[in-house]
């Protein structure tokens, strides 16, 4: 899940370019809260041994066991197993079982006993298609198939350059900064060629801005491929250090170094990055006026950058100690350090031209070291380094081809009846105490929401690349109209920092937002005419980001997004127990066979799941004549996929994915509630069954 960061590309040091870095709606800092940890994940670094007694089905998975009784073991179970049906073709070996011992299976088994994966096949189902489909209209807009719109034209001629294998201009144009960046030799000069409108549009820098309710938010960007990093400083490092620079020396190269003063550039200005970031001073955690920021720096002219944004005087601005003490170091450096910071400079601009990049090399360097990157299809990734480029742009295009105001009409009823359900649900806790259900409930009536779309794009100024014959002349042009035509957009507190093809719907609590992208959307999965299936499908997706402003990672943001604890101690603890006893009894799964669970990685998803189920619950409960067995068939249905091994093997078996496997995601998470055993006649001697004392529902 991503950062609600908005990213915009006035130059480095102090101007912001497209990037994924400081904070995310699944981890983030502050607060002296810390996540629930489990002293059996600490343990967990060899392979649990696969007793006699535990079952081991046809494909060699593992079955779980997780009805564990005190002072039992798994020795000592009967078992109620779930086979692991991720990996295609698994349950094609199987006859259907009951939905009564496994609900994912029995209710998808025509999808997951036929489908079949191609060898260049990566997935399928949910919002896989979803995926497909957005990749459809992307080809569409790049061919002029879809050409509804002033925005068409411009995407068509920028995808047409992007796609060009002759990339000579590109690295032309590229050279031309580099030039002057060589040219520099003084901190004079160097603050001269920061402060440049030139610099201030160039697709590279240091940090990303995030709007607040009183002011702006500054996130440093440490140095990378960006747009979003495929490398950092912070893990330049160890044996890692030596495989990075031998890596990306090749891209260096491509403008005309030698491999050894490649490698020489990268060290210094990976090392720069890392050293302009110590020291000990402290920023305010009040914040600093707009007015008062060249009292800091008064080399840097981040006043005057603020205040042509459309930032006032009195405007705060937010930053971290790292941030504030990388500013400090640049505004106070020496001749002697200009060196290096060039360097820095240097390595930011040649990593940061992703586009520059053949298809091949960034796919490569994709997949080696951006995690987010890897099992993805190849197409996808440069579909998403084309649309990140020239974000609002492209969503223009697609929202003038693709979107329908009625659908965003319809979710954001939807999120609404949610939020205002969450009231319910907190007051149903009897565990907390009244002084944090009012703080919640406070953070609840502050949240903030959209779906599909920002209402932004349907009224930004008119784009045109010019008399652009490179990719890198349209990036360029399209940061020049961000800084002047579209200039109000920068101070829009409502602005999406992610294109609305993105696949996901995300809280972010740093600013106590909640957004349902259009791409999750794409082929209208979720588009369902009865309210049993809405509630089943989007509705829990709903549910389940609002439940994460009150997980262990949203008790350490306020209601206006500020990290602030506001549990009660007492109320947190109890908070941490009932998580623990979710992670003793997750850690007990296994994926496979010498796979298992990590638990605490995964609580926080596990608990937004089975928010996202109470809340539909109670909204149900309001419904005449509601339709249960279509709810829970609808949840089940969206959850439906298989993966290849590979895939499986890094997102999943690896421990990468803080989400539970999707079957996880139904069978455990729906047999915690009794209007499910219910619906389904479910008993003590059914596989789906859990005894009341070891249902775990947080909310």
């Amino acid at each position: 899940m991503e950062k609600r960061l908005f990213p915009f590309a006035l130059v480095m040091l102090l101007l912001a370019s497209c990037s994924s870095g400081a904070s995310s709606s699944s981890s983030t800092s502050g607060s002296s809260s810390a996540p629930v940890q489990s002293s059996a994940e600490a343990s967990k670094g060899s392979s649990q041994t696969t007793t006699s007694s535990e079952q081991t089905s046809q494909s060699g998975n593992k079955y779980l066991f997780y009805d564990i009784k005190p002072g039992q073991t798994k020795e000592g179970l009967d078992g109620s197993p779930w086979l692991n049906p991720s990996p295609a073709g698994t349950v094609a070996k199987i006859e259907k079982p009951s939905l009564k011992d496994d609900f994912f299976i029995a209710t998808n088994y025509d999808y997951l006993s036929t489908k079949t994966l191609q060898p260049t096949e990566y997935f399928d189902g949910g919002t896989i298609a979803a995926m497909g489909q957005v990749q459809k209209n992307y080809m569409a807009l790049g061919s002029g198939e879809a050409n509804k719109g002033s925005y068409a034209a411009p995407i068509k001629k920028a995808f047409e350059l992007h796609a060009a294998s002759d990339k000579s201009k590109d690295i032309a144009a590229v050279k031309e900064v580099i030039a002057q960046i060589n040219a520099i030799s003084n901190k004079q000069q160097l603050f001269a060629f920061l402060n440049t409108k030139k610099a201030g549009t160039l697709p590279w820098g240091l940090f990303t801005l995030l709007h607040v309710e009183d002011g702006v938010r500054i996130y440093d960007e440490r140095l990378g491929l960006s747009m979003p990093g495929l490398v950092d400083s912070c893990r330049y490092e160890g044996s890692a250090q030596e495989n990075i620079v031998e890596k990306f020396s090749k891209v260096l190269e491509i403008y005309g170094y030698e491999e050894t003063e490649a490698k020489r550039i990268l060290n210094s200005g990976f090392a720069k990055d890392i050293e302009l970031r110590e020291g000990q001073q402290s920023a305010s955690s009040e914040g600093c006026a707009v007015s008062a920021l060249n009292e800091d720096f008064p080399n840097l002219q981040i006043q005057t950058l603020f205040k042509g944004l459309g930032y006032r005087d009195q405007d705060k601005v937010y930053m971290s100690d790292e941030t504030y003490r990388m500013l400090l170091n640049i505004d106070n450096c020496s001749d002697e350090d200009v060196a290096k910071i060039k360097d820095d400079l240097l390595v930011r601009v040649m990593l940061g031209a992703k586009t520059v990049l053949s298809d091949e090399m960034y796919i490569e360097l994709a997949m080696e070291f951006d995690s987010n990157s890897k099992g993805y299809p190849p197409e996808m990734l440069i579909r998403e380094r084309f649309v990140d480029a020239i974000r609002q742009v492209y969503d223009r295009a697609y929202l003038d081809n693709f979107e329908t105001a009625e659908r965003k009409r319809l979710l954001l009823d939807l999120m609404k009846q949610t939020k205002d359900e969450y009231h319910g649900v907190i007051d149903a806790a009897t565990w907390l105490s009244s002084t944090t259900k009012a703080k919640a409930k406070e953070k609840l009536d502050a949240m903030k929401f959209d779906a599909c779309f920002p209402d932004h794009l349907l009224s930004i100024p008119s784009f045109s690349t010019g008399e652009a014959d490179n990719f890198y002349s349209v990036l360029e042009a399209y940061r020049e109209w961000l800084y002047s035509a579209n200039q109000p957009a920068f101070s829009n507190p409502n602005l999406w920092i992610t294109s609305i093809t993105f696949l996901n719907a995300v809280y972010y609590p740093d600013s106590n937002s909640f957004i349902v992208y259009d791409g999750i959307l794409a082929v209208n999965p979720y588009g369902a005419n009865e309210v049993e299936e809405l509630y089943g499908s989007i509705g829990s997706v709903i549910g389940h980001e609002i439940s994460h402003s009150f997980d262990s990672m949203g008790a350490k943001y306020d209601a206006h997004g500020i990290p602030k604890d506001w549990w009660t101690p007492t109320d947190y603890q109890a908070f941490q127990a009932k998580g623990q006893k979710i992670i003793d009894s997750w850690n007990t799964i296994s994926y496979k066979q010498g796979v298992d669970m990590w638990g605490a990685k995964m609580l926080n998803e596990i608990i937004a799941d089975m928010g996202g189920i109470s809340v539909m619950l109670r909204l149900a409960e309001k419904k005449a004549n509601f339709d249960y067995v279509k709810f829970f068939n609808a949840y089940s249905a969206s959850y439906a996929s298989v993966f290849n091994e590979a895939f499986l093997e890094q997102m999943f078996y690896q421990g990468q994915d803080e989400h539970p496997m999707n079957y996880l995601r139904v069978n455990n998470v729906l047999n915690q509630y009794p209007k499910f055993y219910e619906t389904f006649g479910i008993s003590t001697t059914d596989k789906m069954f859990v005894s009341e004392e070891n249902r775990l529902p947080i909310w």
